[in-house]
């Protein structure tokens, strides 16, 4: 099999950011094995989060969350959830999956390599789950001043594989 490339792999060559960020939505039709896959997922190098209850701007209401934090900062993560000694966290890796919607961010670049493709191989097991269609996606940079820029789009998970696999 080819290798694939980082879902970041754009931004970080054209050094854009400083802050990564992949939306994807799936089809209303695969919300519930969207959770169901999230609540039964683990990633190599990431807690786990289940349901946790946040505010979500995209539905106004409260969304539960699975969310997955690179393990270096989820001692941190969790504080600021319980509000204990809350603080920034500068340089992370963090996946959300809610409702429709899978989010990936690389604050100031993430982690590195390691955790990039971890998150890439996540995306490409998870879009290729039996009744989970992508429906579009969606790559940013920007953050901490910067606006953030649309660096790459696509529609469907063969746009998605086209955008990963290397010439």
């Amino acid at each position: 099999m080819t290798a694939m490339k980082p879902w970041c792999w754009q931004a970080a060559q054209d050094a854009k950011g400083p802050d990564w960020l992949l939306l994807a939505k799936v089809t209303p039709s695969s919300e519930q094995v969207l959770t169901h896959t999230a609540a039964a997922a683990s990633i190599e190098g990431y807690t786990a989060f289940a349901n946790t209850a946040e505010y979500c701007p995209t539905h106004q209401q409260t969304c539960s969350f699975h969310t997955f934090i690179d393990t270096t900062n989820a001692e941190a993560y969790q504080a600021n959830l319980s509000a204990k000694e809350p603080r920034n966290i500068w340089i992370y890796n963090l996946i959300q999956i809610h409702r429709d919607q899978v989010i990936v961010e690389s604050g100031y670049g993430g982690r590195g390599e390691t955790y990039n493709q971890a998150e890439t191989a996540f995306l490409l097991r998870l879009f290729n789950t039996p009744g989970i269609t992508l429906e579009a996606w969606q790559v940013f940079a920007g953050g901490n001043g910067y606006d953030h820029i649309l660096i790459q789009e696509g529609a469907g998970v063969d746009s998605f594989l086209a955008y990963l696999t290397p010439p």
